[in-house]
Parts: structure tokens; C-alpha cells; sequence
């Protein structure tokens, strides 16, 4: 979580430690659909990101 906390902000941070400190058992399949769900979120944010900072240059996709 320290290395999460400054990217998610305060208040998401947390959240997500008050949730994992709730958890007296820990099921595979569903840490596995939750990483899998992290995951698409943080690749469509970095997407967005992209295009928010990229410029008008139509060959700027090759840059990533």
C-alpha cells in the first residue's frame, strides 16, 4: 500500500486498507478476478493519459 497510496490518494487509500484489514480469509479466484479488474483499469488510465498529453503529431503512438 505505500507504493499505491500516493497515486490513489488519500481517501482511496484508506478505504482499500480498511478493506484488507477486514479480510480473515483470502480466495484465490477472487484475487485473481480483482487483479485482473486492476489491471484493465490502470491500462485504460494510462491510455487516457496518453492521449490527454499527447500532441496533434498523428505519429505520436510510436513514442509509447
Amino acid at each position: 500500500m505505500e507504493l499505491l497510496s500516493e497515486h490513489l490518494g488519500s481517501d482511496i487509500a484508506s478505504k482499500v486498507e480498511f478493506a484488507m484489514n477486514q479480510m480473515t480469509t483470502i480466495d484465490k479466484e477472487s484475487i485473481v478476478e480483482t487483479l485482473k479488474k486492476f489491471r484493465e483499469e490502470f491500462q485504460n488510465e494510462q491510455m487516457i493519459s496518453r492521449q490527454k498529453n499527447s500532441s496533434d503529431d498523428m505519429f505520436d503512438f510510436l513514442n509509447s
